[in-house]
């Protein structure tokens, strides 16, 4: 019997103490995850601006601006390729159909209805539009449309 007593204080004392390190273990990556987080934010923002003031300068380009398919074909391909997290880069009229793409696609000539909806927000807006997630219609893959005003030579 004094062999039990004597067990029973060390195995209370071992749980408290894993308990114990367990919640301070569990502090320690909370406090990492939120900073891992907090980084990751900053990252994505900064490439999202980085995004923003490539797509300025690619609507103020001359082939771009004279909606001409094959030198805009030709410029989307190549900014495609250094930046693997673009899917593609579409130039299109205000009706809708494809003057330029990164991607080239027999199949799709005309915008998806979905991508309608947004170009005729950028047209009545004159300002950038960022749509939520959706699947690309060309890509298959989970996408975020950001649509931008191209005016014409003055």
């Amino acid at each position: 019997m004094a062999t039990f007593v004597v067990i029973m204080p060390l195995m209370i004392a071992a749980q408290w103490s894993a308990s114990r390190t367990r919640s301070e273990r569990e502090s320690e990556v909370l406090e990492q995850a939120g900073s891992v987080a907090a980084t990751a934010g900053a990252y994505l923002n900064q490439y999202i601006n980085g995004l923003d003031s490539m797509a300025s300068a690619l609507v103020r380009h001359p082939a771009v601006m004279a909606l001409d398919s094959g030198q805009s074909d030709a410029l989307f391909s190549a900014v495609l390729r250094d930046q693997p997290l673009i899917l593609n880069i579409l130039l299109t009229d205000t009706a809708g159909h494809v003057k330029g793409t990164a991607v080239v696609s027999r199949s799709v000539r005309e915008v998806s209805a979905v991508a309608m909806g947004y170009i005729n927000q950028v047209v009545t807006s004159g300002k950038p539009v960022v749509s939520e997630l959706m699947m690309g219609k060309v890509s298959g893959k989970p996408t975020v449309v950001l649509a931008y005003p191209v005016r014409g030579p003055k």
